[in-house]
């Protein structure tokens, strides 16, 4: 089934903030696992597009589009920061693949070894 991101972005920004639960509710899907695992889906689809806030401190999502408060910069930097530390997460678990890969590394950069 396709779903209207614009809609459910401006049902977002309507609503404040949201679970995951909240959106399976508005639009249909069942409560579950596999449906938590749509609407994360969903979620990250829109946040190509909007600022989605996500934070690990808080309790669901909410979309900011301009920060006019302190507390919506703070949140939307502090977004910034867990993002650039989930991807450099992410791309330290590559560091064994490129080791079997015969990939070194030589303090500037990578480069294959042969």
């Amino acid at each position: 089934m396709r779903y209207d991101l614009q809609e459910l972005a401006e049902w977002i920004i309507s609503r404040g903030t949201v679970t995951k639960q909240d959106v399976c509710v508005h639009l249909g899907i069942k409560c579950n696992l596999s449906g938590e695992r749509k609407a994360r889906k969903l979620l990250s689809k829109i946040a190509a597009d909007h600022s989605v806030i996500s934070l690990s401190s808080e309790k669901g999502y909410a979309i900011v589009q301009d920060a006019h408060t302190d507390l919506e910069t703070y949140k939307l930097r502090r977004q910034e920061q867990e993002n650039i530390s989930r991807a450099r997460e992410t791309l330290r678990r590559n560091i064994p693949i490129w080791k079997s890969l015969g990939v070194e590394f030589d303090g500037n950069g990578y480069y294959i070894h042969l």
